[in-house]
């Protein structure tokens, strides 16, 4: 049967809300297994484990950088059932976190989520994207149930680099382009309430991070922490991640991220050291194409320059030749939002030639 998994049980984001984490992890289990990146564990371990020791909670921990992959999964899984660890809990970016949602959803484990950066919603999004071990696209899975629970630490928050806050940010306004392609679709009568609500919330995503981003991410540059920093971290990772719930992973052409995917599997040599939201928002530009929006094509790309964003397929040093342009174009109408009709067809030509006009001089996008 159909349903909905709004993915998170407890979403708890506060000045302190690292020094709770072990009160917060006993909820779900008496030995937990600690699993993230190197960064992501030095700015919390100390805090961490103080927080253990007074919850008298048991752990281990695992730094790991590499891609959530099937290789991984297994490893993790394994070393997971040798610890006798009853919980998992992820610290760090997307990539740790749809390891650790993969892992425990085989597992059948509770799952707790820690963020160090606000990048994407993944930490809160029931879902994982998968890589091979070298880092090429593999798949989606969609998982039965939510993560338990995601804390968010502002002090934490404040280590990421303003490149990380930027591109959650364009992923976020992600939502609302890619299911916007449905209007007036969507506002039908007969739309699913869950499809006609995720259209109104990501409009108020989109908003709220258009009108509050820049400031933002001149605050996190700062070191200054504001309401303004605090409600985009929340729209990006909660917000955005309950958006993504409820359209279930389809009824939108979600081009901007068929987009960023199509580069990590055919040109991953080009993509690779750009962010998640970073390939999205140059798929975003060709979403509007499609979208047949040219009109807001420009106001897109000069919020996109201001974050030192790639705007072309020119910056990320891909050329639109024959081959590529062929090799583009296939990868993504095997995904299932394209409509095959002749129409579309040319819209999407269209897009993927959007691309390839011109070159931004790239400066400071760390």
């Amino acid at each position: 049967m159909d349903s909905y998994r709004f993915g998170a049980g407890r979403y708890i984001q506060g000045e302190n809300a690292l020094d709770y984490c072990g009160e917060e992890i006993k909820r779900y289990g008496c030995k937990a297994y600690v699993i993230g990146g190197n960064m992501a564990i030095n700015v919390t371990e100390k805090r961490m484990c103080e927080s253990f020791a007074k919850s008298e909670l048991e752990y281990c921990i695992e730094k790991f950088s590499g891609y959530p992959s099937i290789q991984k999964i297994e490893e993790l899984k394994n070393s997971v059932k040798e610890t006798s660890c009853d919980v998992i809990v992820g610290v760090g970016g997307g990539r740790i976190m749809d390891l650790v949602k993969a892992t425990a959803f085989e597992l059948g484990v509770p799952i707790v989520a820690i963020p160090t950066q606000a990048a994407t919603c993944a930490a809160y999004s029931p879902l994982s994207v998968l890589y091979t071990p070298e880092g090429h696209s593999d798949k989606y899975i969609h998982f039965e149930y939510e993560v338990n629970a995601i804390i968010v630490d502002d002090k934490v928050m404040l280590t990421q680099t303003p490149r990380l806050l930027a591109a959650g940010i364009l992923d976020g306004m992600a939502k609302y382009i890619e299911i916007a392609t449905l209007h007036p679709q969507v506002l039908d009568e007969n739309t699913p309430i869950g499809q006609n609500s995720a259209f109104y919330m990501a409009k108020y995503t989109y908003d709220v991070l258009k009108q509050k981003g820049e400031k933002a991410v001149a605050d996190l540059k700062a070191g200054i922490w504001t309401k303004d920093l605090h409600d985009i971290i929340y729209v990006n990772i909660a917000l955005t991640g309950i958006v993504s719930a409820l359209m279930q992973g389809k009824g939108q052409t979600a081009l901007g991220h068929a987009f960023n995917n199509a580069l990590h599997r055919d040109f991953l040599e080009y993509i690779k050291k750009w962010l998640h939201g970073e390939g999205v928002a140059l798929g975003l530009l060709a979403q509007l194409v499609y979208n047949e929006k040219e009109d807001q094509v420009e106001e897109l790309k000069q919020l996109m320059m201001k974050f030192h964003m790639p705007c072309s397929l020119a910056d990320i040093g891909l050329s639109i030749n024959d081959e590529n342009f062929d090799k583009l174009y296939q990868r993504l109408c095997t995904f299932p939002f394209m409509t095959h009709d002749r129409k579309h067809e040319e819209l999407l030509k269209e897009a993927i030639n959007s691309l390839g006009e011109w070159k931004n001089d790239i400066k400071g996008n760390e």
